[in-house]
């Protein structure tokens, strides 16, 4: 019922705010802005709330009526609910595009809902990347759950602010304080925010292309990328020894295959399931998009002041989401300019410019001091470089490009080229293609294969222009179409075949934490404080963080190292250098980085064979544990 609550209430506030700032939509995008500006705006405003008044049901409760009332009330004034659904859908008319969404909708469901599984054996992840990247996730949450972790600090980093986005987190950490479970927390923004994500994507389509099926056929081609894996995977069911089982599973993951120097890794699988900052980051940059793009075309001054704050938020959601949008903006901003000049002339291009620099970049500036702070701990150094071709190494650029991404490229040429565009699409076309060329010249992240996180946005907005080459190609007869078919085919076969892949989760799941991790993480939770510095092994899945929501030293060291942390290397030395019981550095180390306790369990154990257990039972006070775990306070 919370959930729900808490829906409805996020509905109703994002409508208002579409009312007030007279944004008008057809009614299902209207209905996906509205969802996804009040869960914006409800996130935001009980994590301010959380700073000053204890995160728990009455605060959350308390900050979501005093923003939904209002909102109703003047909803209710306006009279915004007595249309509220517009003319039933003709389903005779727009059978692909109920068809196409229905496809995309199952498989969202289907992949979340696999996502991870609670039992009485303990808690399973549905796929390796869940395994991988879920616990640096819950870990947050539940540091906002049991961990009082405000102001937040990075619960694998203690004492750090934290600089990971982190707020699509504490949308799950306000679900389960309104009652829900681990898994539906997780599972129902995954699901929600997808869609609200495909929708907006749609209707960028929509209006690049001005017809529903050209911009289903690019959703689906956008949402089913994988390159030419398809084919190796083809190789290999041929060959294989027992074909009805590699039919069923294939082997290995045909859009992430290292041996053939495949890297771009299927959208739904390798995006928008294990990485949680772009469920807000994508809805966040395309509907910023629509908005800037009907803001310029219509001289919308609000239109373009909501782009400039959800632009201005971003880092907070997802840095990704929010750099691609500035390098899509340096790039589209001008190209609109000359095309309003060339159209409407000099007076009406400059009273257009400053419309931008005063309610769209000013925000976007102004947000962006105030996050500053958070992103302060950030190594430049460590994080930008030269990266020539991204992951391409040794290999010819354009044919790794080509195994990458099939015929995706081609077609897109084809289409600026052969095809008749007007301004506004060629303007888009343009400037999303620098999200392309530079993580092909430089890398954003310390792991260059992170730039596949800003090339999403190049190929979520490239595949509508595919989808006008393919059409075009359609139409050319018999030939044509069976060519259309094919080069379709061979754009989404790889993706579709990683995501089926998953959905056996009895082959791909991997336990997470035991019953007994959990029975310990809920002795941690009564015997020490929530504020509390445990000292464990720096493993990414560690149950003191992620089901405990305590802080320690360090969790897994590559998860610093890919977030531009730069004394991460000492810190698994500290962390080792104690564990071993150094009678001169051990007692410096715990008080440096403030720890309260030290856990010594399996886990420990493996990650530091030195461990030194008689010296923490000479020393400090025994407070929880048995033959496997020992909890001690460090005096």
């Amino acid at each position: 019922m919370g959930s729900i609550f808490l829906l409805l209430s996020s509905f109703i506030s994002g409508l208002a705010t579409l009312e007030l700032t007279q944004i008008v939509l057809p009614w299902p995008v209207r209905a996906v802005f509205a969802t996804v500006l009040g869960l914006i705006i409800n996130t935001l405003a009980i994590f301010l709330v959380s700073l000053f008044v204890k995160f728990n049901l009455i605060s959350v409760l308390v900050t979501i009526f005093l923003i939904s009332l209002p909102s109703l009330i003047y909803l209710i004034k306006k009279s915004s609910f007595q249309n509220i659904i517009e003319d039933n859908l003709d389903i005779k008319k727009n059978w692909q595009i109920i068809l196409g969404f229905s496809i995309i909708t199952i498989f969202l469901i289907l992949i979340f809902s696999k996502s991870i599984f609670v039992n009485s054996s303990g808690i399973i992840a549905g796929n390796r990347l869940v395994w991988t990247d879920w616990p640096v996730h819950i870990a947050i949450i539940t540091s906002f759950v049991k961990g009082d972790n405000f102001p937040p600090q990075n619960p694998l980093y203690a004492g750090q602010l934290i600089s990971y986005p982190f707020l699509s987190n504490f949308l799950s950490s306000v679900l389960q304080i309104l009652g829900a479970s681990l898994k539906t927390s997780l599972v129902l923004p995954g699901i929600l925010l997808g869609l609200s994500a495909i929708t907006t994507v749609y209707f960028l389509g929509i209006l690049l292309t001005a017809q529903k099926q050209m911009a289903i056929t690019g959703l689906l081609i956008g949402v089913f990328w994988g390159g030419l894996g398809f084919l190796y995977y083809a190789v290999d069911l041929l060959s294989s020894p027992n074909f009805i089982e590699t039919l069923k599973f294939p082997p290995i993951e045909y859009t992430f295959y290292h041996l053939k120097n495949l890297w771009f890794f299927s959208f739904l699988y390798s995006e928008l399931l294990p990485q949680r900052a772009f469920l807000f980051g994508l809805p966040m940059f395309f509907m910023a998009l629509i908005l800037l793009i009907l803001g310029l075309s219509h001289h919308k001054k609000t239109y373009l002041l909501v782009a400039g704050y959800l632009v201005g938020i971003m880092p907070f959601f997802h840095m990704h989401s929010y750099l691609s949008f500035l390098l899509f903006s340096v790039i589209f901003i001008p190209l609109a300019q000359v095309t309003s000049l060339k159209k409407n002339g000099q007076t009406s291009t400059k009273r257009q410019l400053i419309y931008v620099i005063i309610y769209f970049a000013l925000p976007i500036i102004g947000l962006g001091l105030i996050q500053l702070p958070f992103l302060l701990s950030i190594n430049l150094n460590q994080t930008f470089g030269f990266n020539w071709g991204w992951m391409k190494e040794q290999e010819n650029f354009f044919l790794f490009w080509f195994k990458n991404t099939g015929f995706f490229w081609p077609l897109w040429l084809f289409a600026i080229f052969k095809t008749k565009l007007n301004q506004l699409v060629k303007n888009v076309a343009i400037a999303s293609a620098i999200l392309f060329i530079l993580p092909n010249i430089f890398r954003f992240a310390p792991w260059p294969y992170d730039n596949l996180k800003i090339m999403t946005y190049w190929y979520l907005i490239g595949a509508f222009l595919v989808a006008i080459a393919l059409v075009e190609i359609y139409k050319k007869g018999l030939s044509g179409k069976i060519l259309a078919i094919a080069l379709f085919i061979s754009l989404t076969a790889s993706g579709a075949i990683e995501v089926f892949r998953i959905f056996n989760t009895p082959k791909t799941q991997i336990p997470l934490w035991s019953s007994k991790d959990i029975e310990l993480s809920n002795s941690i939770i009564k015997n020490t404080e929530a504020e509390s510095v445990i000292l464990t092994a720096a493993v990414h899945d560690h149950p003191v963080t992620a089901l405990a929501g305590r802080k320690i030293i360090i969790g897994f060291p590559g998860n610093a190292w890919s977030w531009g942390l730069a004394d991460w290397s000492q810190r698994e030395a500290d962390v080792r250098t104690i564990l071993k019981g150094d009678a001169i550095y051990a007692p410096y180390l715990l008080a440096k980085y403030k720890v309260n306790y030290v856990l010594i369990s399996p886990r420990e154990r493996y990650f530091e064979p030195g461990l030194n257990e008689q010296y923490f039972q000479e020393k400090f006070t025994f407070v929880i544990g048995d033959s496997d775990y020992k909890l001690f306070k460090v005096p």
